[in-house]
């Protein structure tokens, strides 16, 4: 965009250089301006499909797919901003009403052009994409250039700028209208896995319930063949039939291994489901923060499964960042659990930070847990050591918990963590009917999900580089193996630390293991 900006300021200088500027000229540039700003919206509402075509043929190079969407997403803008860094040359020829004035009226010029660069940005950032769309602000913003061509044609007595500007007002009307199926796709993430079927087809397919576009995320869930999903930008962060297990064990794991949790805080609502199961254990205060409101409103798709968590006595929902949080909050909490989305999502690195582990840490009482999920797919050895290491860099008591081949659970406190079977047991009966939901009925299957502790956790992450706010590799160098298949080395890798085989462990694995013996 600054690119275009800059090109439409040179091309705007040298107009004015070389031929006399008038009202009308800057009627046409808004009319063009509204004319390629509503061209963009078609090609926008095909986008995720160019992506997942690019996706698809250069997954194995992330290199070569970054430099061909850099390259689609810069032609497309290309025009549009060229054509609106031109205006302001040519405004300011027009307003300069004499050479000895004209360093103050350009300045005049200046300060009009930022001022409305930043009321448009929080207008329609805050405003107008939370409340119609950003299908819908880009059409209006075209028709607010179009209808300011049309004045200064008027203005200027032009009757051909102005039908031209006139002429644009009604093509909205004929415009496809955005696929939200399609624009909740995850195309960029999940197209690899589709390359040998219809496409669009597969992107479309299921039942759209909800689809939100708000300040800060994307929301959307989606029925599909029976299950529900809830996605964040396209990427698939809960569902109410793989991922049970794992929502369900953030919570009952650091409560069933202790004895005497009131209050619990947990950042990142998701579906609900790890609050539905905090709340099957007998703890005063559920704190749970949220930064996207469409994330709650799209959780009550997961009341058959979460338990209607929201609707509790003891819960409260706190519409805010989760650092910000822990930074100001006063009490203290027995347990945090913290289920951001992926580090290579936008953002999520810094939840995984030196700095964010010491504020939960201080966060808890002396002896809290914080209870942090971390995942194995799409994501190198060497990210994962990074995530280990920095969360050993504040806890120096840490238990790492497999639970399938996929996702993992750290737990980290100042007090050891140790594992009495009596007391596991005990509590184990007071949600046995929660945790029967996801096929867990017995000591074992949970004991035997303990993979590596202390000393081992301590050898596996040696040498490998801290992710702190100041230097946060992982926002930068996870988002290189969206794309690779490491689920399984990076079980290898830790199974070789550990007394547990290497094999895709989960509680269910467990389970008929006990039933067997």
């Amino acid at each position: 965009m600054i690119t275009g900006l800059g090109l439409g300021a040179s091309l705007g200088s040298y107009w004015t250089r070389r031929y006399t500027v008038r009202l009308t000229t800057l009627a046409w540039a808004q009319g063009l301006i509204g004319l390629a700003s509503l061209a963009l919206v078609p090609a926008f509402g095909r986008l995720p499909l160019f992506i997942a075509q690019l996706v698809i043929r250069h997954a194995d190079s992330f290199a070569s797919v970054q430099i061909l969407e850099f390259l689609l997403t810069f032609g497309l803008m290309l025009v549009p901003t060229t054509l609106l860094g031109m205006t302001f040359p040519v405004a300011s020829k027009l307003y300069a009403r004499s050479d000895a004035l004209v360093g103050s009226d350009v300045s005049a010029v200046y300060a009009v052009n930022t001022a409305g660069g930043i009321a448009g940005s929080l207008i329609a950032g805050f405003v107008l994409i939370p409340a119609f769309g950003s299908e819908t602000t880009l059409i209006l913003a075209a028709l607010v250039s179009a209808a300011a061509g049309a004045s200064l044609a008027t203005m200027a007595r032009r009757w051909l700028p102005l039908a031209f500007t006139l002429s644009l007002v009604p093509s909205f009307l004929w415009m496809p209208k955005w696929s939200p199926e399609l624009m909740a796709s995850g195309a960029y993430k999940y197209a690899p896995y589709l390359a040998k079927l219809d496409l669009e087809s597969v992107l479309r397919s299921g039942n759209l319930l909800y689809f939100k576009e708000g300040t800060t995320t994307t929301v959307s869930a989606k029925k599909y063949r029976g299950r529900v999903s809830l996605s964040v930008d396209g990427k698939v962060d809960a569902t109410d039939a793989g991922d049970m297990l794992t929502q369900k064990m953030l919570a009952h794991l650091p409560l069933l291994l202790r004895n005497d949790s009131k209050n619990v805080a947990i950042i990142g609502l998701g579906s609900g489901v790890t609050a539905g199961a905090v709340l099957a254990h007998p703890v005063e205060k559920l704190d749970i923060i949220e930064i996207s409101p469409e994330v709650v409103e799209a959780s009550r798709f997961f009341s058959h499964v979460n338990h209607n968590a929201l609707m509790d006595h003891r819960t409260e929902l706190i519409i805010g960042d989760g650092r910000n949080h822990l930074r100001y909050a006063r009490q203290a909490y027995d347990v945090i659990i913290s289920e951001p989305s992926n580090p290579w999502m936008a953002g999520m690195a810094s939840l995984f930070t030196r700095e964010f582990f010491n504020e939960a840490r201080a966060r808890l009482g002396s002896r809290g847990t914080l209870c942090q999920w971390l995942h194995s797919y799409n994501m190198s050895t060497d990210d994962l050591r990074t995530i280990i290491r920095t969360f050993r860099t504040a806890f120096p008591n840490a238990t790492l918990w497999t639970l399938n081949e996929n996702d993992f659970i750290l737990l980290g406190s100042e007090a050891p963590l140790t594992l009495d079977e009596s007391l596991l047991r005990r509590n184990l009966e007071k949600v046995a009917a929660d945790l029967m939901e996801v096929r867990v009925q017995d000591v074992y299957s949970i004991a035997s999900l303990l993979m590596l502790s202390n000393e081992e956790l301590d050898r596996f992450a040696e040498g490998a580089k801290l992710n702190t706010d100041d230097l946060p590799i992982l926002e930068f160098r996870a988002p290189r193996f969206i794309y690779s298949e490491t689920a399984s080395q990076n079980l290898a890798a830790l199974s070789l630390l550990s007394h547990t085989p290497a094999y895709a462990a989960t509680a269910e694995n467990h389970r008929h293991k006990a039933d067997q013996s």
